[in-house]
């Protein structure tokens, strides 16, 4: 018999044969791929014990004065500077009771925290390192200017206060989601992801997950974010019902010095925030869930 050896079609043989200048670049293009997969997986992991120490302090501070200012700002102003959710019912409310006034102070509201985003961000791609002295010295001007405009300027008028604190509060959030990674003005978001964790750690069914090291930190941080908040609207609550504060002068000027302090203290040389993680002038988006952008000298240490 007459043994066939099997042939190869052209096509095939020419999807078979790798050109040379393809064979001299083989390695390295396998060499970047797996440097790539190295460098994302470390991207992913937890900051460092120091700098995450700083982030979480950094995030307790912002919640435990926002949940003071909400308290106040309610009670004295009637709105929510610090977020935007109630300001746009109640402007929603006030369109369908035809009452215009009311439209157009909430508006004001809500398109003066508008800008105050657009200035932090304005002022990021402009100052990039000196952002947070910029944010620090505005924040300050702004809650010290709607003390003075309230009680001394205009006895008692709500509007362009409101509309000060507004501003001052787009440009803080701006800071906290920056520098933090976090939302510090609202923990709905934190309450479910800490009942999502502790599920899945004590569930059978979830298979009891242990956390990782970016998961603990995420769970510290957002205990920390509620703790501080709520500790932060009780605070406030006494000085309205023992202290008699609602109406006194200096109370959000206080506020913003604090956050002022704040900002100051998280100098880019010793915070392993976000600003640390600036490559070509591109952001490093930070989110809730524990994974951290590392700085560049660590990233190289992990590869």
């Amino acid at each position: 018999s007459v043994s066939v050896q099997p042939t190869m079609s052209i096509s095939m043989r020419k999807m078979s044969q790798v050109p040379s200048f393809l064979q001299k670049n083989k390695a390295p293009a396998t060499s970047n791929i797996i440097n790539l997969s190295m460098s994302t997986a470390a991207a992913q992991q937890a900051p460092s014990a120091a700098k995450a120490d700083r982030k979480k302090r950094l995030a307790a501070g912002m919640a435990f004065l926002t949940g003071w200012a909400d308290v106040f700002l309610f009670n004295k102003y009637r709105t929510f500077c610090t977020m935007m959710t109630g300001n746009t019912m109640w402007m929603a409310n006030a369109v369908i009771e035809q009452n215009l006034t009311n439209v157009g102070y909430y508006m004001s509201v809500i398109c003066s925290y508008l800008c105050g985003l657009v200035i932090f961000r304005h002022a990021d791609m402009r100052f990039k390192e000196k952002t947070m002295k910029f944010c620090a010295i505005l924040v300050s001007f702004l809650f010290v200017g709607s003390d003075v405009w309230y009680h001394y300027l205009t006895n008692g008028s709500r509007w362009v206060a409101a509309m000060m604190l507004a501003c001052g509060y787009g440009v803080i959030n701006s800071v906290g989601m920056e520098e933090t990674g976090t939302l510090t003005f609202v923990i709905t978001g934190h309450m479910t992801k800490l009942v999502n964790q502790l599920i899945d750690r004590v569930s059978r069914t979830a298979g009891r997950l242990k956390m990782n090291d970016g998961q603990k930190f995420a769970f510290k941080q957002n205990i920390a974010v509620v703790s501080c908040f709520f500790a932060g609207a009780m605070w406030a609550c006494y000085l309205i019902n023992r202290r008699q504060l609602l109406n006194s002068f200096g109370v959000f000027s206080t506020i913003g010095v604090l956050y002022s302090l704040l900002f100051f203290g998280q100098d880019m040389e010793s915070l392993g925030g976000a600003w640390w993680l600036r490559k070509d002038n591109a952001m490093c988006a930070l989110d809730d869930d524990g994974k951290a952008c590392l700085l560049p000298e660590e990233d190289g240490e992990q590869e």
